[in-house]
């Protein structure tokens, strides 16, 4: 497979590597078919006066947040403020885990759970083949993992 310069360029990007200070959950998995391992810390918000933060984005480079369904005063249903991860892969991988964070950093836990293979396919902008798919998905599948066990 040829890479592509986006996909090399999420893949050796650290803005989202590393691991959530405080995290609200954890997860870990891997892919036993290549050896891709991650773990995944996130951060969600504890009340409704919380704001996504996106460290490190810059002013007015981060993705709009998505507009609140909740009344003033509720508890917003799980919105997603920082997600970090660290582990080994190959580039599919780790760009994929550089994408994802960068999409789901302001969006709620049922958003990310309805999240499907085709959005990480489009993000990617790459065509990732069956043997492949696999290391695609284990960033989407770890953060999953992460945020059942955070409800």
């Amino acid at each position: 497979m040829d890479y592509t310069e986006d996909l090399l360029y999420y893949a050796r990007d650290p803005r989202f590597r590393g691991v959530v200070e405080h995290p609200s959950a954890i997860a870990h998995r891997e892919n036993p078919s290549c050896g891709d391992a991650l773990t995944c810390s996130v951060r969600i918000s504890e009340r409704a006066g919380d704001s996504p933060v996106a460290p490190s984005w810059k002013e007015g480079e981060r993705p709009p947040v998505l507009t609140p369904s909740w009344k003033e005063g509720e508890r917003p249903p799980g919105l997603i403020t920082q997600v970090r991860f660290e582990g080994t892969g190959c580039v599919i991988c780790l760009a994929s885990a550089n994408v994802l964070a960068e999409h789901v950093e302001g969006t709620t836990i049922d958003a990310v759970l309805a999240m499907s293979r085709g959005n990480m396919v489009e993000w990617l902008s790459c065509d990732v083949g069956p043997m492949r798919m696999n290391c695609m998905m284990l960033a989407l599948l770890t953060l999953r993992d992460a945020l059942r066990m955070s409800s």
